[in-house]
């Protein structure tokens, strides 16, 4: 089986490549790209019609030279010449189903791994102060199945949710806090009045605490 760290994109032009040469077009490109509907297969060879140019020779012609001179043998179940000189090739099942099965079998899915680079991924930005709802796990998700990926290929990543949001929620909170206990006696005042303000504070402490120790700021209990 062809190496699994080899693309199939990479396999079909190192193929093709091979076939031109062969059918005496050295430096020819294949430019095996991703057929663009379905009735064309899964792949297409687009460089016969440029080297048949190139040579001055039918392109139709040479694209069966090539298709003749194709080892494709346990990869494609059908290759066939369309319209003035394109190779459309169709996959096996069972090859596409050996390939799948093989990655499954390694830790890496037969990833190539990528040259190492420092990313920052800057996403997640809900303002906490408003109602939050579903949409806002949005770019939470997005951002953080990027960063897992990048991971996986061997990449530094470094995720930026933004903290600065909670920041300035947290500093705006106890702004707000502060006038509202120099405004609004608590301890002097009475019946339903006090016990609100006082669940008011218990609350507020404990968005205050919990939004710090996000940020990784230590909370002092009592000073």
């Amino acid at each position: 089986m062809t190496r699994l760290f080899q693309t199939l994109l990479a396999l079909l032009n190192s193929r093709v490549d091979a076939a031109l040469n062969a059918a005496g077009c050295a430096d020819a490109s294949s430019n095996v790209q991703p057929a663009a509907r379905a009735e064309f297969g899964d792949y297409q060879a687009n460089g016969v019609m440029t080297a048949a140019k190139f040579r001055r020779i039918n392109p139709r012609a040479l694209a069966q030279e090539v298709v003749e001179r194709l080892d494709l043998t346990g990869i494609a179940s059908k290759i066939e010449v369309a319209g003035p000189g394109f190779i459309n090739i169709t996959i096996a099942s069972e090859y596409l189903a050996q390939r799948l099965m093989s990655a499954l079998g390694r830790a890496d899915l037969a990833v190539p791994p990528a040259a190492r680079q420092r990313v920052v991924i800057d996403y997640s930005s809900p303002n906490l102060a408003k109602e939050m709802h579903v949409g806002h796990l949005r770019s939470t998700i997005i951002g953080d199945s990027m960063a897992r990926v990048l991971r996986f290929v061997g990449h530094e990543v470094i995720p930026d949710s933004m903290p600065h949001y909670l920041g300035s929620y947290l500093y705006d909170l106890a702004t707000l806090f502060m006038r509202f206990y120099e405004e609004c006696p608590i301890l002097k005042s009475e019946g339903v009045a006090r016990a609100s303000r006082l669940q008011l504070c218990s609350l507020t402490a404990d968005t205050l605490r919990t939004g710090l120790r996000l940020l990784g700021i230590e909370v002092l209990e009592a000073m």
